[in-house]
């Protein structure tokens, strides 16, 4: 449960660094009703990850009547810390390792 837990966190986390990033390129990113999401999610990503992500399809589906789409180029990236996923290559160093020193991060 706690290792569900630190990748869950550890997913928004990843969210709100993208989203930052995207935004200080003058980029405006956001959900909106009735818009699809694209993510970019490695296939190699445990099983966890890919539950928590079918989870936040269903949500956003239910909330945006939108839909969540597996992309290469997607505007949410997803990723574990210590799998060298495309999210984690953009996240700053310092989080990345305060993460990693904590067995739970709320």
């Amino acid at each position: 449960m706690t290792q569900i837990r630190l990748i869950f966190i550890s997913i928004i986390l990843f969210i709100g660094s993208i989203l930052q990033l995207i935004n200080a390129k003058s980029q405006c990113f956001s959900f909106s009703n009735g818009a699809d999401v694209k993510v970019q999610i490695s296939k190699e990503e445990a099983e966890v990850v890919q539950s928590a992500l079918d989870i936040f399809s269903r949500d956003y589906q239910q909330v945006f009547q939108g839909k969540v789409i597996a992309a290469e180029n997607g505007n949410v990236l997803i990723g574990t810390l210590g799998q060298n996923s495309p999210a984690e290559k953009l996240v700053n160093k310092t989080d990345v390792q305060e993460l990693k020193k904590n067995g739970k991060v709320f």
